[in-house]
């Protein structure tokens, strides 16, 4: 048998493409029909985690939970430290390629993807340890109930637990974070004492209230412009050992927003959220309220419901484990196409507009698993600047629509739809929650944070000038 020699094995190669180099990264020959990707990745500094350049990893990171937008990186970095998202954005930075972070993947616009660039799966770094002083510090890929659960042994809890435990501390803290309990506390981001992040300019740096301060206003809700959430400090509160849930059914939107803002005002349940479940002839409203408590103090149902205007005899209620109370929505999800969208209204508009609207969505507008929730908040407990909630008055309604398309067709005519509603909601006053599929242009972006945005922009120029950071949408 005649022996292959490495000059037999450059010329089969050579046969069919040209060798221009070696990928150290693979140990493999780079040929002119795979060179562009191969060569912007020569000389990836050391790591302490991996680099994934396979066509499974590289799928997997080229969608997300929304299935609405495709973006294929040319790798995906499954970090070890901070120190590995510090090296590889300012790999990126000279290589001028964009990097994306991406936490669980539950993003619904494409706001985890890059395309011909780099993912940094966060989901590796999830390490957390109570703190004193009632505070919890954890990995940006932490998922909630992992710092749920951690937290609830010192007998301590977030103040806003997010309805899935599955979310990433990481992916909502950039958007916002709400829940039930935001009529009380505001958002995730209003709970942070500390964060750090690793800017565009692959720097790690420690920001909070008092250290550089425009950096930590820029990334709490700021969608990923001008940094990496790697690390955050969250303050806790004492956490219930038991949970009151009621449901109350309700013969409308506008009586049960009207309940729901007075429950918030009277303070007499921890939880309140409104869900209007479409049927065919119409939605049923429940008002779902959690009371919290720990033995021996006892819930008295009858003070609680007193002079609502449920449905007499359409109660249901449960008690609960305050971590079961949050374990009620589980995966997987349907892995359909999921046109989300949301919303904060001022609440002087917020019940006829809602009112108006739920009765021109089609089914094909609602799709399937669909549902749609409001929330009676008050704009005194949002005091992080880029989470965007309407200024003109307190009361505020949070609006969302939750849904699955069967199909491609369908999913175009909801994105259409999101587009009319968000207009016809901004006319009114509303602000945009980032949990949502709907695409804006950079003008409409300036106008979306105002006064705000000339903050935004010098923060970006500051720590993320090359535009390295891919995250969010493209605003600048």
């Amino acid at each position: 048998m005649k022996h292959t020699t490495r000059r037999d094995i450059l010329k089969a190669i050579t046969a069919s493409s040209l060798v221009i180099g070696f990928d150290p990264l693979k140990r493999s020959w780079v040929t002119e029909a795979n060179a562009e990707d191969k060569v912007q990745l020569d000389h990836v500094p050391p790591l302490d985690g991996v680099l994934h350049t396979d066509d499974a990893s590289l799928t997997a990171a080229s969608e997300d939970a929304g299935h609405l937008v495709q973006r294929r990186p040319i790798a995906v970095l499954e970090p070890a430290s901070v120190f590995d998202i510090a090296r590889i954005i300012r790999f990126a930075k000279e290589r001028g390629l964009r990097v994306a972070t991406r936490g669980h993947g539950h993003c619904v616009f494409g706001q985890s993807l890059v395309d011909g660039g780099i993912v940094i799966r966060m989901e590796s770094l999830s390490r957390l340890r109570t703190l004193p002083r009632m505070r919890v510090l954890a990995d940006a890929g932490c998922s909630w109930g992992t710092v749920l659960k951690e937290t609830l042994k010192k007998g301590a809890t977030p103040p806003v637990v997010p309805d899935y435990l599955g979310l990433s501390i990481g992916g909502t803290l950039s958007i916002g974070g709400v829940s039930p309990t935001t009529h009380r506390y505001g958002a995730q981001v209003d709970n942070v004492e500390a964060i750090e992040v690793v800017t565009g300019e692959g720097k790690i740096v420690f920001c909070s209230r008092h250290v550089h301060r425009d950096l930590f206003d820029a990334v709490l809700a700021g969608q990923g412009q001008c940094a990496v959430i790697a690390r955050v400090i969250i303050r806790t509160v004492p956490a219930p050992a038991r949970v009151r849930a009621l449901s109350l059914v309700y013969p409308d939107v506008a009586t049960a927003l009207t309940d729901a803002d007075r429950l918030v005002e009277e303070r007499r349940f921890d939880g309140v959220v409104v869900f209007a479940v479409p049927r065919p002839n119409g939605h049923t409203v429940v008002l779902r309220a959690t009371k919290y408590y720990s033995p021996p103090m006892q819930v008295n149902d009858e003070a609680l419901i007193a002079d609502l205007k449920f449905i007499p005899d359409a109660m249901q209620s449960s008690d609960l484990t305050y971590l079961d109370n949050f374990s009620l929505t589980t995966g997987p999800f349907p892995t359909l196409p999921q046109p989300a969208f949301s919303i904060l209204l001022p609440a002087s508009v917020a019940t006829q507009w809602i009112s108006g609207i739920l009765p021109r969505l089609t089914a094909n507008d609602l799709g399937t698993f669909n549902a749609i929730q409001m929330f009676a908040w008050r704009g005194s407990r949002f005091d992080r600047p880029l989470f965007r909630a309407p200024r003109t008055e307190e009361k505020l309604v949070g609006f969302a629509l939750i849904r699955y398309a069967a199909n491609s067709e369908q999913s175009a005519q909801m994105l259409d739809a999101n587009r009319r509603l968000f207009e016809e909601s901004r006319a009114l006053g509303a602000t945009l929650y980032p949990f949502s599929a709907v695409k804006l242009s950079k003008a409409e972006w300036q106008e979306h944070y105002a006064n705000d945005f000339k903050r935004l922009a010098q923060a970006k120029h500051r720590y993320d000038s090359n535009n390295v950071l891919a995250s969010g949408p493209d605003i600048f």
